[in-house]
This record gives structure tokens, sequence and C-alpha cells, in this order.
């Protein structure tokens, strides 16, 4: 039947990808804005198959959204992605973020930089203010470590991205669990 049902993504990971334009990356999970409180889920980032929506987000550990799939008929997409879930087909996420409003940090190769609770070694960029607008199920997500539960547009032309240079730390094989802040005494 047509009949909302609750859903929960794990929409992306603490960890970097290799994202299709931006190369590796990580998303600071600090950094990121909702574009409104009420978001839309897809299928495969196409905006002709809204299939529900997301309305509460967490970000420990990982981007988790929740929300609720809406059918209207009986073979519409949300439909067939709940039938095969409940069958077993595993789906995945992806998420849409705002190009137009993106801060990103690059880190060179050598360097290393904290993020989400870990040490982020480049070479690759940092995310460090976006915006979230959409999230997509999908068969393959770029993050690996996405997951999706189910329990019973316009896009600018012209993108401008501004990269911002902070204290960068050099690489490290393993993060210490706990670092001692620099005093202003300590020299190197």
């Amino acid at each position: 039947g047509a009949k909302t049902i609750p859903i929960k993504v794990k929409a992306r990971g603490a960890q970097a990808v290799d994202h299709w334009f931006f190369g590796r990356m990580v998303h600071d999970l600090a950094g990121m804005s909702l574009s409104k409180p009420r978001l839309a889920i897809d299928y495969c980032h196409r905006e002709d198959e809204v299939m529900g929506f997301a309305n509460k987000f967490e970000t420990e550990g990982g981007l988790v959204a929740s929300g609720a799939l809406t059918p209207f008929q009986e073979k519409d997409r949300a439909s067939e992605v709940i039938f095969k879930s409940q069958q077993g087909v595993p789906y995945e996420a992806s998420i849409f973020f705002d190009p137009a409003e993106l801060i990103l940090e690059e880190v060179p190769q050598g360097m290393s930089v904290p993020v989400n609770g870990l040490q982020f070694a480049g070479p690759g960029v940092v995310a460090r203010k976006w915006t979230l607008r959409g999230l997509a199920v999908c068969p393959y997500g770029q993050d690996k470590n996405t997951a999706v539960e189910f329990s019973a547009g316009q896009h600018p032309k012209e993108v401008a991205v501004r990269y911002t240079q902070t204290e960068q730390l050099p690489a490290v094989e393993a993060a210490p669990a706990a670092v001692e802040p620099v005093k202003d005494s300590d020299t190197a």
C-alpha cells in the first residue's frame, strides 16, 4: 500500500572518499549546515525520482539521517526500493552538497590535519564548511561505508570554490589517542 515507511540512512562516514571532482576528500561533519530543516531523498541523485524526506540529522561518527519514504503508487521507485530492500537488496547512500557554499582546506602531501576525531593525511581536501541539500538512496554510494535501513532542480552554472589554509601538522603514521595542546612557551 501507499503508506509512509520510516527510513534511516548512514549518508556519510567520517573518513575520506575519492570524490569524482575533488579527488580524495573528507567532509568535516562539524562544518555541515542544512539548506532547510527537511531535505529530499531521491534515487541515485535523480531529481525526477524523489522518494521521501529526511528531517532528523546526527553527525556523531558519521552523518545519519532519518525520515520517511513516501510511496504514492504501487509501482513507483519508493515502492520498488522498499520491496527490494525487504528481499535483501543492500542499498547505500550518497549526499548532495552545495558547491556554491563550500569552503575547502587543501592538505598537501606530507601534512595532516584533525577532522572528525581522526587525522587526515594529505594529499587531499577537507570540506570545512558545506551545506547539505539532499540525500540519495542508490545501489553504490561514493562512500562504501554508507547504508540504508527501513522499518516496516536548479544547479548553478558557475561555482566559486574558496580554498583556505590553516595550520597543518606533519603527517604521522598513526594518530595518538590523545594529543596535548602546544603551549606558547614550548619550542620546536
